[in-house]
């Protein structure tokens, strides 16, 4: 029974502290930077929806569009999130002080947490550096084309930790950690094709042919223009000569196995060998003279 008593005293004397904290002064205080910290937010998040809206506009959609069809650019989307960060922080940080707690021994004491979580949380953090490296210097945006470890496709996504790639050759998507992107290049429109030629083959024929060739190269379809380079080498087996082509690296095998159809056909139709390797042997009889 006294235990009964004792916790209807403790419901009582709770819940007269709570009337009295619902009735002060710091409890409005702290409603109204609750208050000014979620108007805050919200005008961020229409702040950036504008500029996306804006952007998309810029670039042909009509400014009646659905707001969620347009889409996010990575480095708005990561200020968004840091100016909301911000905006929390200190709202939190306020209203604590607000009511009395002291915030200089929280934000000291969140010295040791921060690096503790660092440890813990290491790898993540190099991939959002990194990734806000990659959008501060332009390494590469989304649809453009690239080169990363010999892998040659187009970069379908990213974000603040991953970067996916598609390739061009067989369309597998590589996922890449943005902290092992130490190199990585973008591909401009040209390419070329090297043609060995046997060294027994008249030189003049060979130039003639090979440039009517690219005259022909330059009428295959996402070719911009294409030159005729000329002898780039000399190899062991074949003489090497080069044609350039320029054209969306969206579409280089695309391109490239109707170039090296028009090669193929337009030297055999001229009766010019398109060697294979060949090795010289030479032998010498040791056998004993009499």
């Amino acid at each position: 029974m006294w235990n009964n008593i004792l916790s209807k005293l403790e419901e009582i004397d709770f819940g007269t502290k709570l009337v009295k904290y619902f009735t002060s002064t710091e409890f409005f205080v702290s409603l109204f930077f609750l208050l000014i910290a979620i108007l805050l937010l919200v005008l961020i998040k229409r702040g950036f929806a504008l500029i996306w809206k804006k952007r998309k506009a810029a670039k042909g959609t009509p400014a009646g569009k659905a707001l969620e069809k347009v889409p996010v650019d990575p480095m708005l989307k990561l200020s968004e999130k840091a100016l909301k960060g911000v905006v929390l922080i200190l709202a939190v940080l306020v209203i604590l002080q607000v009511n009395g707690i002291n915030v200089t021994s929280i934000v000291a004491s969140m010295g040791l947490a921060s690096a503790i979580v660092g440890l813990a949380l290491q790898d993540y953090l190099k991939d959002l550096i990194m990734g806000f490296h990659i959008l501060t210097d332009h390494f590469f945006a989304v649809g453009d084309v690239v080169r990363y470890k010999g892998t040659e496709g187009i970069v379908i996504s990213f974000n603040t930790k991953t970067t996916k790639i598609q390739s061009l050759d067989d369309f597998s998507v590589l996922s890449v950690s943005n902290r092992n992107i130490d190199e990585i290049a973008v591909l401009g429109d040209f390419m070329k094709i090297n043609i060995p030629i046997s060294y027994k083959e008249d030189v003049d024929k060979v130039h003639r042919v090979l440039g009517e060739i690219t005259e022909k190269v330059k009428e295959i379809e996402g070719v911009k223009t294409a030159v005729y380079k000329g002898i780039i080498d000399f190899k062991d087996s074949s003489i090497y000569y080069r044609i350039n082509y320029f054209g969306n690296p969206k579409d280089k095998w695309t391109i490239w196995y109707k170039v090296i159809k028009l090669v193929q056909e337009g030297l055999w139709a001229e009766g010019i060998e398109i060697p294979f390797n060949q090795l010289d042997v030479h032998h010498f009889d040791e056998t004993p003279k009499n």
